[in-house]
């Protein structure tokens, strides 16, 4: 049986829910005109079973790797 890879990806979002391809500030603060600003984050596993929207980029982070450490096949 092989092992099922869970690679972590993570997009910044608007407030809206779009995504924010913009250049920002350390604390997501908009640089760019037409941008309002890093509001959270969507992240993902290549796995297809897990998706979380969370503030911060380590916190969901973390719980990927939760995810990661009891999924069956690792």
């Amino acid at each position: 049986m092989a092992k099922t890879r869970h690679t972590f990806a993570a997009v910044a979002r608007h407030a809206d829910g779009t995504d924010c391809t913009h250049k920002l500030s350390p604390r997501g603060k908009a640089i760019e005109d037409g941008c309002t600003g890093r509001h959270d984050y969507r992240a993902s596993c290549s796995c297809g079973q897990w998706q979380q929207n969370g503030p911060t980029r380590a916190a969901l982070e973390y719980t990927h790797s939760t995810h990661r450490n009891r999924a069956p096949g690792t």
